[in-house]
């Protein structure tokens, strides 16, 4: 994992593991001291996909995306997730973050997650008609609006701290990011 400490693997590693050992307690009633309530979630993508490109392969299969992510509550306040891509032969920390909800009008969340200002990247990809934010074709060459600002730096996730409160209708979100 280029750009990734042997401590950041070492934790990633543990995360799996234990998010593998969380997996058939999901139809069972989670049993901790403290603990309300487990989650653990999955979503693997699969992509087929040709090109006359050359220097490109005529066609190739693809596991873009496989994810394994693990919520827990506590409290009714305390509120955990964590979240793994394994995707692209490469695997990376999408989402790690920690939430206290005091009350509907002030939570805090801490850790990495989708910056909360970003355009581009507050749709989850599960959740677009078309799985691809890049116009560019595989082999192609040239900025794309995506990713021209993940080059940046200005895309995606980010480590950060944020404020969210609901007022009636209105929702509020201050944050603090790297």
């Amino acid at each position: 994992m280029p750009g990734t400490s042997r401590s950041g693997r070492s934790v990633l590693s543990a995360l799996i593991l234990a998010g593998l050992a969380a997996a058939p307690a999901q139809a069972q009633k989670v049993v901790a001291s403290g603990v309300d309530s487990v989650r653990v979630r999955g979503n693997v993508q699969a992509q087929f996909n040709t090109t006359s490109a050359d220097g490109e392969p005529d066609s190739e299969w693809l596991l873009r995306r496989a994810r394994l992510a693990i919520g827990a509550s506590s409290g009714g306040w305390l509120h955990a997730f964590v979240e793994g891509d394994f995707g692209r032969g490469d695997a990376r920390l999408t989402d790690g973050y920690v939430t206290l909800q005091f009350d509907p009008r002030l939570a805090i969340r801490a850790g990495q997650f989708k910056v909360p200002f970003d355009e581009l990247e507050l749709v989850s990809s599960r959740e677009l008609p078309v799985i691809e934010r890049d116009p560019l074709p595989r082999g192609g060459t040239g900025f794309s609006p995506n990713g021209l600002l993940d080059d940046l730096g200005y895309n995606a996730r980010d480590i950060g701290l944020d404020w969210n409160g609901r007022f009636g209708r209105v929702r509020t979100t201050v944050g603090l990011f790297n």
